[in-house]
């Protein structure tokens, strides 16, 4: 178990500098970040966030702010469950990931080997070949970002999720030759995931708990709310209408399955288990991980990196890269993902070289939490390059 600076009832933060071997500005760039993300919660007024910082694998921040359940009135705590939402998608790319280091796939593999039904979706560029794996994970491969209409294939168990994606490919089209340009595709990553699935030879929620979660032993993440370690800690979803008021009823109807949208969008976890991912999407070392897959391998899938036009951002195989300034006014990369769907947002960025991560969930729609959990690893990574040798 890593340190935190949160031992006290939820919403309640344990003061930093009581936590053992954190200098004066590691604990300032926490407790600034803590309460910023508060801030946030008690001004918009709807639901509540979890928040963490992980230095080395150690939590130096956990902490929990606002309303888990308006119903009830449960205060959200770091334990709590949310939605991810696109924060899946790594995981879907390492599961690809381990299936290509153990040769059943490979990255230049077309998608029809594996998902045929690929085949369905309307394609105004007859000539050009099919995506291949690796451009499905880059989103180059030119699919639209959701079929049109997204409304039949948005609800369903995720036992379902594969056939609803084969009716879903029938109302989805390219929009661009696979390749060719950078186009965000939700729909692509649920096609990688059935690529996933037919090259295991087993189902895709069973590969990815077995070979993935478990033994990572993020135990409290999966595709769906209940169950495991997190069962009965559940942050439920405030979406935002278009008048600013709370709509309950559309994260309530996805609590029981997002249609189509499980490869790309599906799993629940918690600040605890994205510290352990971000970790291990980066490559770094530890015999639980590398039993997973080697630390080499992971390194080796940071690039290459599709960049956006001013070559600040971009995406590469399952993660996003970002440059980002840190506190100092020194550049770094960090890499990890965002999520946004109906009444969640989250975000986990990490920073290797001084193997800083922090992860924000939030249970309410509108505000986006990227600008705190990227603000807050600038402090971090700031303060501990200034207190390195």
């Amino acid at each position: 178990m890593g340190r935190s600076v949160r031992s006290e009832p939820a919403g309640a933060v344990y003061p930093v500098s009581a936590t053992p071997g954190l200098g004066g500005g590691l604990r300032a760039a926490v407790e600034e970040m803590a309460a910023a993300v508060r801030e946030e919660v008690e001004q918009e007024g709807r639901g509540g966030a979890a928040v963490g910082v992980f230095v080395g694998g150690e939590a130096v921040l956990s902490a929990g702010f606002g309303v888990a359940d308006r119903a009830t009135g449960a205060r959200v705590t770091s334990e709590h469950r949310f939605r991810i939402g696109s924060l899946t998608k790594p995981v879907t790319a390492l599961a690809l990931l381990l299936l290509i280091e153990e040769g059943r796939a490979r990255r230049g593999d077309p998608a029809l080997r594996f998902a045929p039904e690929i085949g369905r979706a309307r394609n105004p560029f007859p000539g050009a070949p099919g995506p291949t794996l690796a451009q499905l994970a880059t989103m180059t491969g030119g699919l639209a970002r959701e079929p049109e209409p997204l409304a039949p294939y948005a609800l369903g168990a995720p036992a379902d999720w594969l056939e609803t994606l084969g009716r879903a490919l029938g109302h989805t089209r390219f929009e661009f030759e696979p390749g060719t340009r950078y186009r965000y595709s939700n729909i692509g990553y649920a096609v990688l995931g059935a690529a996933v699935e037919r090259a295991a030879g087993r189902p895709f929620l069973e590969f990815v708990r077995e070979r993935l979660l478990r033994p990572l032993g993020m135990d409290a993440t999966g595709f769906s709310p209940g169950g495991g370690t997190g069962a009965g800690r559940i942050a439920f979803g405030h979406a935002a209408e278009g008048d600013g008021a709370a709509d309950r009823d559309t994260p309530r109807r996805e609590r029981e399955g997002r249609g189509y949208r499980v490869p790309n969008g599906g799993l629940w976890s918690t600040v605890a288990d994205l510290g352990v991912l971000l970790r291990f999407l980066v490559g770094i070392g530890s015999p639980a991980f590398d039993a997973v897959l080697p630390a080499a391998t992971r390194r080796d899938n940071l690039s290459p990196v599709v960049a956006d036009a001013d070559l600040g951002r971009g995406y590469g195989f399952g993660f996003m890269a970002r440059r980002m300034t840190d506190a100092g006014g020194a550049g770094f990369t960090a890499y990890g993902h965002l999520g946004n769907l109906a009444g969640y947002r989250a975000a986990g960025w990490i920073e290797p070289g001084t193997d800083a991560a922090v992860v924000v969930l939030r249970n309410a729609g509108g505000e986006s939490v990227s600008g705190a959990a990227a603000a807050g690893l600038a402090q971090v990574v700031a303060a501990l390059r200034r207190r390195s040798p």
